[in-house]
């Protein structure tokens, strides 16, 4: 009987900027805008970026989480 035991630790540390977060989480539910299940998906960070626009003091970056949530809304 053979075992073989193989562990992997990978670290990585990226740091992003809150313009670049929500590019990203835009292009990424993009890619799911015609799918059925997008409102399933699309729920929990729907309820990071309401929190995220209501505690920011930036107005840019409020502006921009809403203006996502109102894409996602239709």
């Amino acid at each position: 009987m053979c075992v073989c035991l193989s562990v992997c630790v990978c670290v990585c540390v990226c740091v992003f900027t809150s313009s670049q977060l929500l590019e990203i989480l835009a292009s990424h539910l993009s890619q799911w805008a015609s799918h059925p299940a997008l409102p399933e998906l699309s729920h929990l960070a729907c309820l990071q970026l309401r929190r995220f626009a209501k505690l920011t003091r930036v107005d840019r970056f409020r502006k921009a989480a809403k203006g996502l949530l109102d894409a996602l809304d239709r």
